[in-house]
């Protein structure tokens, strides 16, 4: 079925309601969430970008949204938001979208694409370091402040931020239908235990002396921990921010994302 999908920018007026109600359904939000129809259309004819996946029969199971940003070194394009529908969810349309995001990036500029994601999700993770050949040097604190959708809420809204760059190496090997192979960091900075709520971190290591990879281990399914055990959710937050801020600190870049078995994930990150 997802094999038949097209990926194109949103046009119609129905085209922009239905990408309003999908971000509501893949958020578990209310209205006042969604990015509304008029400034999506406006992104779409002002410099941004907005692809949806579409089923033949038309209906809308994947988002992609973007805009025109600035840095230090000069424009680059700001990918604020990718969203499936959750029944379809595990047919890579999300990695599909990006692809289709990056072409237009090639053709039309510009060659940087950044956008923030919790390093919690495991899914996310893994299209966007495995998948797609995006790397991290940066954590953001809470950096929505608290939300009010079912994904989110009750949690500080932590976030790394992605570098894409859509011309490199990485982005083109990834394009091509290759993964990062990146060595998978043996020296864990986590430890974990198990219960009947899921994989509690119970313990963190400090950065070794050497600068080698390090790894840095998460829940495979961090929303059923956070509903089964909030605290416990909590506790992977504010660890694994620590985590992150103490190893990009010392300069070291998130580089890869693996499965780690036993309900886990592990992020390597080498020092730079």
């Amino acid at each position: 079925m997802t094999t038949d999908i097209t990926i194109r920018r949103l046009a119609t007026t129905a085209d922009y309601a239905a990408a309003e109600e999908l971000q509501q359904v893949a958020w578990e939000s209310g209205p006042i969430e969604a990015v509304p129809s008029h400034l999506m259309v406006t992104l779409q004819h002002e410099g941004g970008l907005v692809l949806g996946a579409f089923l033949p029969e038309g209906l809308l199971v994947g988002l992609v949204l973007g805009f025109l940003g600035r840095d230090a070194a000069g424009l680059k394009h700001c990918s604020h938001m990718a969203a499936t529908h959750p029944a379809y969810r595990g047919h890579d349309i999300a990695y599909r979208l990006k692809l289709a995001q990056r072409a237009i990036l090639l053709d039309e500029g510009p060659a940087l694409c950044t956008w923030t994601y919790d390093p919690l999700l495991y899914p996310n993770a893994t299209l966007n370091l495995s998948k797609l050949g995006a790397i991290s040097r940066v954590y953001r604190r809470n950096i929505y402040g608290l939300m009010r959708d079912g994904l989110n809420s009750d949690l500080p809204t932590d976030r790394l931020y992605m570098r894409w760059e859509v011309t490199g190496e990485r982005a083109a090997h990834c394009a091509a239908g290759g993964r990062i192979e990146a060595p998978v960091a043996a020296t864990l900075l986590t430890e974990v235990a198990f219960d009947n709520g899921g994989p509690i971190l119970t313990a963190t290591r400090p950065l070794p002396a050497a600068p080698i990879p390090v790894g840095i281990q998460i829940p495979r399914d961090f929303l059923a921990v956070k509903r089964a055990v909030p605290a416990a959710a909590l506790g992977w937050r504010m660890a694994t921010r620590a985590l992150f801020e103490a190893a990009f600190a010392a300069g070291y870049t998130v580089v890869n994302f693996t499965p780690d078995g036993d309900g886990l994930g592990r992020y390597t990150l080498e020092a730079s």
